[in-house]
């Protein structure tokens, strides 16, 4: 069960920093059209790079889904790599278009939103757990309790 919950910590993790990467490049590619024309070759390649970055984590995230936790461990190093890679390649984007603090803005807005969305969904998968788990509890212990005192009225009339 240990290793079940560190799993689900690396998966939710995992999905965390795709939900990030996906709501920047969609940001990204929607402001596009307002780069000026000089610059707009330069920020098609770096969408294009900050998709395959995206991409790549992605893959290798869904490649370990069914490794064990120690493969996750490793892996997790690598991913944590990657996403400070697609940080400082989204802070390239903006430095190279041209500091436009509104756009900066916005997609920090937007993968705020992305990570709120996440933690939400986590939370909420969480207290479905926890609700199934104690219920699950609860009737164990009602049996034991019940089996406790069929016992003792057996040993008090026997």
């Amino acid at each position: 069960m240990a290793e079940q919950s560190s799993m689900h910590f690396y998966f939710i993790w995992a999905k965390e920093r795709i939900d990030e990467m996906d709501a920047a490049l969609a940001s990204l590619e929607a402001k596009g059209g307002q780069v000026q024309a000089d610059s707009k070759a330069r920020a098609d390649q770096l969408i294009a790079d900050l998709k395959k970055r995206r991409d790549e984590f992605q893959a290798t995230a869904k490649a370990q889904a069914e490794a064990g936790e120690a493969a996750w461990q490793r892996t997790k190093m690598q991913l944590e790599s990657d996403w400070v890679g697609f940080e400082a390649q989204v802070k390239t984007y903006f430095d190279t278009v041209g500091k436009q603090i509104e756009q900066q803005q916005t997609t920090f807005r937007e993968v705020a939103a992305a990570q709120m969305k996440a933690w939400r969904e986590a939370a909420d998968k969480f207290r479905v757990s926890a609700t199934t788990m104690a219920t699950a509890k609860r009737t164990e212990v009602d049996a034991a309790v019940k089996q406790m005192m069929m016992e003792a009225s057996e040993r008090k009339n026997g």
